[in-house]
């Protein structure tokens, strides 16, 4: 199978909110059918790839072959003891979709050096947690004294982090940090 198959499956079936039982109703295969393709365990059928790509997504079977460029440079995931983080492919591929969004809508309104991250020149300098803050209080431009009152405001804004808060359902999963390729 075309390596970038099961990544676009994965991919349009987190951006259009749909799950792995929808799209296998839809496409008329089973679930396990569905599940196998999407793992790259077993090799889908022209026919139900194409059944996929018209009935599902409304799209040439073509684009399904397609590379993807995913917004996301690097991840980390974290996670309370290791535990494996089911349907970590799912995640990825919906920070990456906001991402894409969040870039797009920065150039649409001219704002790529508002929101430039910021805090390169302090990235590895130390491990002390105070010295770190130290640091970031510089880079941003806050005094000792400065009191922080919104945080977000503060990261995003200034930063040039991006935040998306957004609740998964998962006992261990609590998080994870993607630098996107546009560095922020």
């Amino acid at each position: 199978m075309n390596e970038y198959v099961a990544q676009n499956l994965i991919r349009l079936r987190v951006e259009n909110n749909l799950t792995q039982e929808s799209v296998a109703n839809y496409a008329g295969i089973s679930l396990l059918a569905y599940r196998n393709i999407e793992s790259q365990k077993s090799e889908p059928l022209v026919s139900t790839l194409e059944k996929i790509s018209k009935n599902v997504y409304n799209i040439e079977v073509e684009e399904l072959f397609k590379k993807y460029t995913s917004q996301i440079a690097k991840v980390r995931f974290r996670a309370i003891a290791n535990k494996n983080i089911r349907k970590r492919e799912d995640i990825i591929y919906e920070v990456s979709s906001w991402l894409e969004k969040y870039n797009n809508l920065v150039k649409k309104i001219g704002a790529e050096e508002e929101v430039a991250y910021q805090l390169t020149s302090i990235e590895g300098s130390t491990n002390n947690p105070v010295e770190m803050a130290n640091k970031a209080r510089t880079a941003l431009s806050l005094k000792p004294e400065d009191t922080v009152k919104d945080i977000c405001n503060l990261i995003e804004f200034k930063a040039g982090i991006k935040i998306l808060a957004k609740q998964f359902n998962s006992d261990s999963f609590f998080g994870l940090s993607a630098e996107d390729i546009n560095k922020g």
